[in-house]
């Protein structure tokens, strides 16, 4: 089973690493990058990690169909040097890091699929920034940022591609294919696609500035979107609305908010490319650090180290409510050991904090409370594989015109290594 990667990657310096040494975790065999006239490390740290730079190109603005045609150009060329019978290709943005909630890599999971199957979909599920240091460069961010949300929209970032068959144009940032009229056998809500965009608020205050200041020209890269913004009847400043949106987000304690919570994936099986019980010190004030520690090892479900980081926050914690939701952690992890204890310590904060932890406390921790230990975790070691189809309702047109594109910028592509 052969599997490929390729992303586009504008300023991922802080992120890049750990997105290509997360696709090599997963079974690719290449991994490659198109680089949109980044200005920070982005294309050595990505080559640092394995990857291979295929093009690079710039653009006035973010340039979607450009975009789009480059990261196909990328698959098409490689296909055509290397003429494999059958090749799955992985198409990702530098923040997504795509996987099955079972724990099987993906080429694994791709090698049992029925023969007919030439797509798999999935949703993304945005994480987000709950405490420092928010991510750490190499490893996966969501040691750092395990709380997310399933509300993003579903994509189709993995298709196989067959000797013979036309080239499948994947397009909008892999939320759908061009299928030239065929039938695509795809395989439906397998993947969970952990996406993160905000990451250390100083990185990304300053994306959001080169994202929308305007150049000599008085262009800017999201003149694209505010023309669609025009569109639709919208009038609002791109940058002092999310600015605002932003700022919101990192003072809006969702630190507090992981600490009773649960997480709609399997933590623990995330696909690792590291020793998963690294216990690094990272930079970060004293409370923060030892929360980011405490809540990785409860969700590595290594509860006696996780206990001792929680006993440490507590020791340098002064807010209450987060005090509190820190010893309701502290009797979750007990409770794995002595029931006794973890109903001792959980039941004088019954009542005492918010409703968000009365709540939680009525909801995951009743076993507690009635004097008995940790339900034993139930894991599914399969991956859901139910089979639907994609057929494209574009017009031809629409590939014919990124075949012209393609031909005007055939010239920007670097040789691939044989």
């Amino acid at each position: 089973m052969l599997l490929n990667a390729v992303l586009c990657v504008w300023n991922e310096e802080d992120v890049i690493a750990a997105t290509v040494r997360h696709a090599f975790a997963q079974g690719c065999s290449n991994v490659f990058i198109v680089d949109n006239a980044s200005e920070d490390g982005t294309v050595p740290a990505a080559v640092e990690a394995g990857a291979v730079l295929a093009a690079s190109f710039g653009s006035k603005y973010f340039n979607e169909d450009l975009k789009v045609t480059y990261l196909n150009e990328v698959v098409r060329r490689w296909n055509a040097q290397h003429t494999p019978e059958q090749v799955w290709w992985l198409f990702a943005d530098a923040d997504e890091f795509p996987a099955l909630d079972c724990g099987l890599r993906l080429v694994d999971f791709l090698d049992q699929l029925d023969p007919a199957v030439r797509g798999v979909q999935g949703h993304l599920y945005n994480h987000w920034p709950t405490h420092q240091p928010y991510l750490a460069a190499g490893r996966h961010p969501a040691d750092f940022m395990p709380l997310c949300d399933g509300a993003g929209g579903g994509k189709l970032p993995l298709l196989r591609y067959d000797s013979g068959h036309p080239h499948l144009w994947s397009i909008g940032g892999a939320h759908d294919v061009v299928t030239h009229g065929g039938v695509v056998p795809v395989v439906q809500n397998a993947l969970h696609i952990h996406h993160f965009p905000h990451r250390k608020p100083e990185t990304t205050f300053a994306r959001l500035k080169k994202l929308v200041f305007r150049n000599d020209d008085g262009t800017s890269r999201t003149d694209w979107h505010d023309n669609f913004l025009k569109q639709v009847g919208a009038n609002v400043s791109q940058y002092n609305s999310r600015h605002a949106e932003l700022t919101q987000l990192y003072s809006s304690h969702l630190g507090q908010a992981l600490l009773c919570a649960s997480l709609p994936y399997d933590f623990k099986r995330l696909v690792r490319w590291y020793d998963a019980y690294d216990d690094a010190a990272f930079a970060a004030q004293p409370l923060e650090q030892s929360l980011c520690k405490a809540v990785y090892y409860f969700f590595l479900e290594e509860y006696d180290i996780a206990l001792c980081r929680f006993n440490d926050a507590l020791d340098v914690c002064d807010d209450a409510e987060t005090r509190l939701r820190i010893m309701v952690k502290m009797a979750e992890c007990l409770a794995h050991s002595s029931a006794e204890e973890a109903r001792v310590l959980l039941m004088p904060l019954v009542r005492q904090g918010s409703p968000a932890v009365n709540a939680y406390i009525s909801t995951c921790c009743e076993y507690i409370l009635a004097g008995n230990c940790a339900p034993e975790v139930q894991r599914d070691s399969t991956a859901t594989a139910r089979i639907g189809v994609c057929q494209s309702v574009f017009p031809e047109g629409v590939a014919q015109g990124y075949a012209a594109m393609a031909a005007e910028i055939a010239g920007n592509f670097r040789i691939f290594p044989s």
